[in-house]
């Protein structure tokens, strides 16, 4: 009989971009095991994308992961925050209780606080449940937990397979567009005087001017009365939205040529063809360089951290690409290694 492996997806619409590494994961997984087993993709845990009321939702949660005994069962995306890992221990312990047959796996693992209390709390969970295989995305987690199971491997972010496992088409009216992708803060003033995508020695023509000395909370409002550009020197401009739960079509929908779904496929076309993509969102940045197109990071986050696992590190400094032939090696050291990895 065929085993089963359940790969546990990130919340969807508390942000788009976490369906493109689940996607990844997804990918990888039927790659390799397909013919060895059922790759079943189904839901995580509800409170991790719902917050408030806690004591509500604690009490009539039916944490439905926990009822599941696959062969593996797969968690991926940046779990080690002490408040997501409180989440995880009770499903675990239901899920391996009396139950022996069951493998953790942990794929495209990531950090939120970096911290050493983090990585304190996420070695005794890690110690807790033993699990078979754990890669990560980024080298500081790693580091961090890479000896805590039976095969590690020093991965990269899943999402950057988005251009393998995602079939794009082109959209000619709407060609030679950018896309400005912001949640954490408004959009700032962009110039983009002489810019051509397939000449690198133009990205330094695009200025980016930070709005500065409003709260975003403020801010945000004052952006609905703000007449924000439809095109920059003749290139549409594109601004999607990755944050969709709990907002009203009003911040959804406040700036001209947004978009929003409640799937990614649109966002990973929008992606695939844009000419340059800038945002205070990893995930907007990553499907973008995948396809071969510059993008910029305009943000303080720790995540970034994932970027450096690449050489990108400078994706917060300029606009950049990513060496095709070098991602592309990357990509075959990853699949050789899971190829090593017996279920």
């Amino acid at each position: 009989m065929e085993k089963i492996i359940l790969l546990h997806n990130s919340h969807w619409t508390n942000n788009i971009g976490n369906s493109f590494f689940s996607m990844g994961v997804k990918y990888l997984l039927e790659k390799i095991y397909n013919d060895k087993a059922h790759i079943i993709q189904t839901d995580q845990v509800s409170s991790l994308a719902w917050h408030h009321p806690r004591s509500l939702i604690e009490k009539n949660d039916i944490k439905y992961p926990s009822y599941s005994e696959p062969d593996w069962f797969v968690l991926a995306g940046p779990m080690f925050k002490i408040k997501a890992l409180q989440k995880f221990t009770p499903i675990l312990e239901q899920v391996f209780k009396n139950n022996t047959k069951t493998k953790l796996i942990i794929m495209n693992a990531g950090s939120i606080d970096y911290s050493v209390e983090e990585v304190k709390y996420g070695r005794e969970f890690l110690s807790k449940f033993s699990p078979y295989l754990f890669i990560s995305r980024d080298e500081f987690t790693y580091k961090s937990y890479f000896d805590l199971a039976e095969f590690s491997y020093n991965g990269f972010d899943t999402a950057f397979f988005s251009n393998d496992y995602f079939i794009n088409y082109k959209t000619p009216k709407l060609e030679n567009y950018c896309t400005f992708t912001f949640d954490g803060i408004v959009e700032p003033k962009i110039h983009m005087k002489d810019f051509d995508t397939k000449k690198i020695n133009s990205y330094g023509n695009v200025t980016i001017h930070m709005r500065t000395g409003i709260p975003f909370r403020i801010d945000k409002y004052i952006d609905l009365f703000r007449d924000l550009p439809v095109k920059i020197e003749g290139k549409t401009i594109v601004r999607p939205s990755h944050k969709i739960q709990g907002k009203r079509a009003l911040e959804l929908f406040r700036n001209r040529n947004s978009f929003v779904s409640q799937t990614p496929f649109g966002y990973l076309n929008i992606y695939s063809n844009s000419d340059l993509t800038i945002s205070d969102r990893v995930h907007a940045c990553i499907p973008t360089l995948a396809f071969g197109n510059p993008a910029r990071l305009i943000s303080s986050t720790k995540r970034k951290a994932l970027f450096s696992r690449l050489g990108l590190e400078d994706i917060t400094n300029n606009i950049i690409t990513i060496d095709k032939n070098y991602l592309l090696e990357e990509k075959r050291k990853y699949l050789e290694f899971l190829r090593s990895v017996p279920i």
